[in-house]
């Protein structure tokens, strides 16, 4: 599995302060435990930009200051699926530069790590000129303060599903609806895809962003032949297996 990984799109090159980092954190997220920086031994023939390494509590993050922007062709398709933010491509054009979060160690718990994550991402995009926040694994891009104000949200139970997941719609030639997620893969879960649904556009997103906030919150435990539902009137057959969409992808089919 890839790490989690996210980035921060600047307006010019930085290297941020970790004294302010921690004192965004701390401010942020009471009872997270203090930034400490991290001595970590890398193989001398590693080419990489230069980084920060620090410790929270038991994990350890990498900050990557690139002084290049992130390519284009890279986050074309993030702009355009930002449906909630018209702005995105004129704001993304004045980065110069980016900041790459990555917390190298493999996930034994994903929610937590990406917790994490976007904790540590929010921090460095609230002290820097940040323009964009990325998220590579679903493709999406954020406002900044949108991400900020959507991770201060975090607690018990309640996730920044918007954050994490992309949720796409597409109108197919019989005017039926197709709609499916891209990111839960991130999290060790299916994704869900909807197939020529003639049921309303909201309709379907909100049974499908209820679907994987469940599996987000309570793992795998939707499996092949079951059904999903609101309520005990309205059930929906699910079969798991290979993606219609991208038959690499594993997914969680919902017959509605």
């Amino acid at each position: 599995m890839e790490p989690p990984l996210a980035m921060v799109l600047l307006r010019s090159p930085t290297k941020p302060s970790l004294e302010k980092l921690d004192e965004a954190l701390q401010a942020n997220w009471e009872g997270l435990p203090a930034l400490e920086e991290a001595l970590v031994a890398l193989p001398p023939d590693l080419d990489l930009p230069p980084f920060q390494a620090i410790r929270i509590g038991d994990t350890v993050a990498f900050i990557l200051s690139e002084d290049d922007p992130v390519p284009k062709e890279d986050l074309e398709l993030a702009c355009l699926s930002a449906w909630y933010w018209p702005d995105a491509h004129e704001a993304i054009d004045k980065h110069t530069a980016h900041l790459v979060v990555v917390l190298p160690e493999p996930p034994q718990d994903p929610l937590e790590r990406y917790i994490l994550l976007t904790q540590i991402t929010a921090a460095l995009a609230q002290i820097t000129d940040s323009v964009a926040v990325f998220w590579p694994r679903s493709l999406l891009v954020h406002k900044p303060e949108d991400f900020i104000n959507s991770a201060r949200q975090m607690g018990p139970g309640q996730f920044p599903l918007e954050l994490w997941v992309a949720f796409h719609g597409e109108i197919e030639e019989d005017q039926t609806l197709t709609l499916f997620t891209r990111g839960m893969a991130a999290f060790s879960l299916p994704e869900i895809e909807v197939y020529n649904t003639r049921q309303q556009p909201q309709f379907v997103y909100e049974r499908v962003y209820n679907i994987a906030y469940y599996l987000l919150e309570n793992g795998p435990v939707i499996h092949d032949g079951e059904t999903v539902g609101m309520s005990q009137d309205e059930q929906y057959k699910v079969r798991i297996g290979p993606s219609r969409l991208e038959p690499r992808i594993r997914a969680l089919q919902v017959e509605m």
